[in-house]
């Protein structure tokens, strides 16, 4: 359960970021979400896409 809390939290993150700036323009702006950090972003790139 402790996993389903963090990515709770990571997607709040991520809504309350979209709704302050509007949507994402590029996949490295995720680093900007509390919570997501560079490091995420590069591990995680393979599987974000922006629309």
């Amino acid at each position: 359960m402790g996993c389903h809390k963090s990515v709770d939290h990571v997607t709040e993150a991520i809504i309350e970021f979209r709704n302050t700036n509007g949507d994402f323009m590029s996949i490295d702006e995720l680093a900007l979400v509390k919570g997501i950090g560079e490091k995420t972003v590069e591990i995680n790139r393979h599987l974000i896409s922006i629309k």
